[in-house]
């Protein structure tokens, strides 16, 4: 189990390095010059577009415009991948937008400076498609040129405070100078704006949406070769297209042996657009069986997010959980699994191979195997309609229960008190409970009980009172003796309307130094 969860955070750590590693190759560093004063104005830019001729960068206007519309006389530009070196860049023009504090540098292709490029055609999804209004609270990273520091990141505590078509106010300790021009990224790696001055009465970071931006150079007939991805930014938008999209197909796996039944079935993701472009960590495939209290569950981890599955010859209703790459857990998503079509067709497919006598034998075994899931379902069926039979007792019983009733209970909450005891090294035993009436009985739905407030364990429901005082004594009893460091039994109560009780204390526990005798008393 801990090699498994090593593993695990391994990848989620290399997944959050690889999208680091990307985020810092679209930012470059802007130094620019003004006049025979040679002030300089530092800060950053995103890249947008690149091809054979030159590279197309967005920074913010102030950064290469003085406050007195002096424009810069010298602009250099650093790239991540070529670090140290500057490439000079120009206006071309001066394509600038002062409105949303915007401007554009181009950098020629030489055949004296030569690098790299930052992407190629089949990497450009990079701008998430989330609208501004929809980021409030999300976590971002931001990287810039913050504190003076060339591509320096936020914190994990960065987020979209709010947001709307003007811009985006972001949370972050380290946004300042510098910031100006900096790439704002959702977790997956996602463009989400371009930081462009720290608001002086909130003191967030404010940032231009990429849409808006996209949108100006368009009218400028400027290419941007960045793409808007097809998985939004939060959880609501990502869990609304795997809803439609996620697939999970079941193949049957004959067992070599025809003497044997094989109930083995390849599991296997179908792998979208969507789902490889959220890099997932896993995906969680879990269905109940026989009883909703028994639960099988197959893992599908990385590369090929399949795995073999040992399951009925069956029909599931089934669920799915995906981990994506930045560790946020969605689910559940309904699943159909189908482990009755194939394994009958495949089974009649083994008749040339193994003869008509071997294939009649197991389908026998098959449509024995079907008869006896048949018998499970209508358990579950009769289990279910007891379930649903418990709830409308419950249901008049609070129909019954009168005004003064809830009021008793929630005047009492805070005296009621329990009772238990142990003999030098002997197990704990409790008394029933004393704070449970008749009366009172019909104004709840259940209490919960454990060694903490925080750890509240145990369920206990009070549908019928000479069950619920026994299970009382002997869980609160269990829970004495599995828990040693206990220093008090706690409580929350669930009346049938309203708010819960507590939780509180019922009984502090006190253990006597020279004897060993134990107490947990009302206090």
């Amino acid at each position: 189990m801990m090699r498994v969860l090593c593993v695990l955070l391994l990848l989620s750590f290399a997944g959050l390095q690889d999208a680091r590693a990307s985020n810092d190759q679209l930012v470059v560093m802007v130094e620019a010059t003004f006049g025979e004063s040679s002030t300089r104005e530092r800060g950053a830019g995103i890249i947008v577009e690149e091809s054979p001729e030159r590279t197309i960068i967005v920074t913010a206007l102030h950064v290469v415009e003085s406050a007195e519309g002096g424009k810069a006389s010298d602009i250099s530009v650093e790239f991540s991948s070529l670090r140290g070196q500057s490439f000079k860049a120009s206006t071309n023009g001066f394509y600038a937008d002062p409105s949303i504090d915007l401007a554009v540098l181009f950098v020629q292709r030489s055949a004296v400076q030569v690098r790299p490029p930052v992407f190629t055609a089949s990497d450009h999804d990079a701008i998430s498609p989330t609208l501004p209004e929809a980021l409030a609270g999300s976590r971002v990273e931001i990287v810039g040129a913050m504190r003076r520091q060339r591509w320096a990141t936020g914190t994990e505590e960065d987020r979209v405070v709010s947001g709307n078509s003007a811009g985006l106010q972001i949370s972050s300790s380290e946004a300042g100078a510098g910031a100006s021009g900096s790439a704002v990224f959702d977790t997956l790696g996602r463009l989400l704006g371009m930081g462009t001055h720290i608001d002086s009465a909130t003191g967030h970071l404010v940032a231009v949406p990429m849409g808006m931006i996209v949108n100006k150079l368009a009218g400028w007939k400027i290419s941007v070769g960045l793409t808007t991805a097809e998985a939004g930014t939060t959880s609501a938008e990502i869990s609304s297209r795997f809803n439609k999209e996620l697939q999970i197909l079941s193949t049957y796996v004959p067992s070599r042996d025809p003497d044997n039944f094989s109930t083995t079935f390849r599991l296997a993701a179908q792998m979208t657009p969507l789902l490889r472009s959220l890099s997932p960590q896993k995906i969680e495939v879990s269905y109940s069986r026989w009883y909703p209290e028994v639960v099988t569950t197959a893992v599908l981890l990385p590369p090929a997010f399949s795995t073999e599955h040992n399951a009925s010859v069956r029909k599931e209703n089934a669920q799915a959980w995906v981990v994506i790459a930045d560790g946020r857990r969605l689910g559940p998503f309904p699943l159909n699994l189908d482990f009755e079509s194939d394994p009958i067709a495949a089974i009649r497919r083994m008749e040339p191979r193994f003869g008509p006598k071997v294939v009649s034998r197991t389908l026998e075994i098959v449509q024995l195997n079907l008869e006896i899931e048949k018998s499970n379902d209508l358990h579950n069926a009769i289990a279910q309609r007891k379930r649903a039979a418990d709830e409308r007792t419950a249901r008049e019983r609070d129909a019954t229960a009168t005004a003064e009733d809830f009021t008793e209970v929630r005047e009492s909450f805070h005296e009621w008190d329990a009772v238990c005891r142990r003999k030098r090294e002997s197990a704990w035993e409790c008394d029933y409970p004393l704070f449970i009436t008749q009366t009172r009985l019909r104004a709840l739905r259940f209490v919960e009980i454990g060694a903490s407030g925080t750890n509240l364990s145990v369920r206990l429901p009070v549908d019928d009172i000479e069950v619920f005082r026994p299970a009382f004594a002997e869980q609160a009893a269990k829970l004495l003796n599995d828990h040693p460091e206990m220093t008090a039994l706690y409580i929350r109560a669930q009346p049938a309307k309203g708010d819960p009780l507590g939780p509180k204390a019922l009984c502090r526990v006190s253990i006597h130094k020279n004897t060993s005798k134990g107490y947990c008393n009302d206090w």
